[in-house]
This record gives structure tokens, sequence and C-alpha cells, in this order.
């Protein structure tokens, strides 16, 4: 047989077949790029083990269940087919099951675990802990208990507690009161779990509440209010650039220059966004609208900071008299000039300035040479055009 057909005869999954055979459990032929299990090495492996994948479809319950019940007998399973949590790939040696009844094992587990799982009302429950409706319903509201519907009981039964989350909270009701779970505090913040645990978790702008027994984390409400109410006066970059209709490089300018200072980022508490205060863009855009209307009666441009007519560039200006020399004289002995000769040249005169400016002075002198011939030609047309002949 091949793995599919074992796997059906073991009841088991093709992916358990190879495991078992390479674990050298299940004798196995590798014929060219298959495996091949004789019906032998079936029979021999049944009569000597047994895979909880089978035990747990014959009994209808998971292998995990099934392998907990077992450690809790004190059955483990052989060591080879041990696995990190894969309780589906365990393997028992069939004596020790035979000896047992599994049937009547797990039927008396959950029976225990349906007693001890009854649903309970707000009121029954609130008797149960010796404390307040209310507080259990507070509890509720904030993550810290969760409630079930019985399909059983009356339709005003439909939030229960179950006596097993119930008996947890006996002697630490006063612990829990005024906390909330990390999933109802990232609600209220208005973020995902992963961004809130990334934002205020792991840079530690909330402190955590840790209770003795309970692996969940948990956050003051107040505490987790007033954080609340922080970030509806915050706005991220994305929105900060919407209201004042700049770009990301005009943003970034603003930060750099001071006139606009994240509340949070990476250089201020270490979170990977910049975060501005609603009062400073709206400010910010009060001014440019001002500025812009106070140009506009003015007659001059609105453009925001920067003054009105052509830009100067001092560097540019101060390097084309010599620029033009050295192509002049190029020209003249016919040499080829390129800009990073230019750029070399000016630096041997000690002249410090980047090759951009070089090339950017040579860009000028080109189109202005361009102009000129254009001028010249267009002089010459209308002469010709004014001739008698």
């Amino acid at each position: 047989m091949n793995t599919y057909q074992a796997a059906k005869a073991l009841n088991a999954h093709y992916t358990i077949v190879r495991f078992l055979v390479n674990r050298k459990l299940l004798r196995a032929e590798s014929v060219r790029v298959g495996l091949y299990i004789s019906r032998s090495a079936i029979s021999d492996f049944c009569s000597k083990y047994v895979v909880t994948q089978a035990l747990a479809k014959q009994f209808g319950t998971s292998p995990r269940y099934l392998t907990n019940i077992l450690d809790l007998e004190g059955i483990e399973p052989i060591p080879e087919s041990k696995v990190h949590r894969k309780p589906s790939c365990c393997v028992f040696k069939r004596s020790d099951i035979d000896r047992m009844k599994l049937d009547e094992l797990i039927k008396a587990k959950r029976q225990d675990i349906s007693l001890h799982s009854q649903l309970l009302d707000v009121p029954a429950a609130a008797q149960f802990l010796n404390t307040q409706p209310g507080v259990l319903s507070a509890f509720a509201a904030n993550g810290v208990l969760r409630t079930w519907s019985s399909r059983t009981q009356q339709p005003s039964y439909k939030n229960c507690f179950t006596e097993v989350q119930l008996r947890r909270l006996i002697g630490k009701v006063e612990s829990y009161i005024g906390l909330i779970t990390t999933k109802v505090a990232a609600r209220m913040c208005g973020r995902s779990v992963t961004v809130f645990n990334e934002r205020f978790v792991n840079t530690k702008a909330l402190s955590l509440v840790q209770i003795d027994g309970d692996h969940r984390r948990y956050f003051r409400k107040k505490d987790v209010e007033k954080l609340a109410a922080r970030m509806k006066n915050l706005v991220g970059a994305a929105d900060a650039r919407v209201t004042l209709g700049l770009g990301e490089s005009q943003l970034l300018r603003l930060v750099q220059s001071g006139e606009l200072k994240p509340v949070s980022g990476p250089h201020v508490d270490g979170f990977g966004h910049h975060l501005f205060s609603k009062y400073d863009i709206e400010t910010i855009r009060k001014q440019r609208e001002s500025f812009k209307k106070n140009r506009a009666r003015q007659g001059g441009s609105q453009r925001f900071g920067k003054s009105a007519g052509p830009w100067r560039n001092p560097v540019v200006e101060a390097i084309t008299p010599r620029v033009k020399e050295l192509i002049t004289e190029a020209a003249v002995n016919g040499i080829p000039m390129s800009g990073v000769t230019i750029h070399k040249q000016l630096a041997t005169e000690g002249r410090k300035i980047c090759i951009t400016s070089v090339y950017v002075c040579i860009r000028k002198l080109r189109s202005a040479l361009v102009h000129r011939r254009s001028a010249f030609s267009r002089d010459h047309r209308d002469l010709d055009s004014r001739s008698p002949l």
C-alpha cells in the first residue's frame, strides 16, 4: 500500500504515516520516489501500538483532549513519538489502552465538566461570589468575564457566566474592580491590539496590572480613559498633510525646522510614527491662510514663506563669470570641457562648491545662449519680411 492507503487503514492522516516511517515505528520500502507499506507491517503496528488521531476519531473527541486525559491517568506516549505541540502524532502502547475502559473514562470526564460548567445568570453569579450584580456587569463590559448565552433556559438568560470562570474570582473580586483587558483598552483608544501593544505597552506609556494566578494583562480603566482622551487630540502625518495641504517633504521640513513639533515619534518617546497635536496643526493652518490673504491684498505671491519674484542663487551667481571664461577659452582652443573638468578647475582655485552648482550654471549659460540665437534669427526674419525685394 502507498501512504494514502496506509493512512486509510490506520484511520489517520497520511502525514502521520510518513511520521511513523521516519521514526522507524512503521516498516516501509522506498520505491523510486514513493513509500510503500506492506499489509503485514500495518498489522504488526496495530497489534503493538495505537495512534491518538485514530482514538480521537473513534471516541468523537480531539487528540489533545485525549492525550490530556491519558496523562492524568499516568499513561504517556512512547518516547519516539513525542513531538512538541503535536498531540496527533503521539503513539501509545495498545496494552496500556486495552486495560483501560477509555469510553467510560471520557464519559465521566465530560459529565464532571458539564456539572462544573453550568451557566448562572447575573443575579445568581453575584450571589455565588457574594457581590453586587453591577460589579459582574462591569466585569463583562471590561472583558474580565466572558458572557455566554443559554439555549436551554429562557431568553432573558442571554448573559450568563460559567461556574468554572466564577470560581477563579473567589476572593479576588476586589482586585479586578476598575481593570480592563488589552482588547477593551485597544478598542477604547481606537487602535488594533497589535498597534496598541507597540504604541503604549512596549513603550511603557501604560502600566500593566498583573493578578496572581491570571496570565492575562490588565490596565486601569481610568488610565486608559485619560490616554484615549489625549489620543483624540492627536493626528498622524497623513492627516496633518491633508489639513495643511502639504507634501511629505514639506511636512518633514516643518518638523526639522522646529515650526511643527511632534508630540510622539521616534525621537520623542520611541514610537515609530509621528503624531501631532490638533491645536498645533490648526495654528499653523491659520498662519498660512492669514499669510496668503495678506499677500493677495498686497498683490504679491501667495507662496508661503517665500518672497515674490525669482529665486536668487548666490553660489551660482558668484561662479558664473569664471565658468563663462573657462567655456570660452575651451571653445577658442577647440578643447571639450565637461562639468566635471570645470568643477575640478574651480576646486583647484580654492572654491568650495558642489558639482550640482556647476551644472546649474552651465545650464543657465546654455539657455541664455539659445535665447540670444533665437532672438537674432527672429530679427533677421523680420528684416527679410520688410525688404522691398
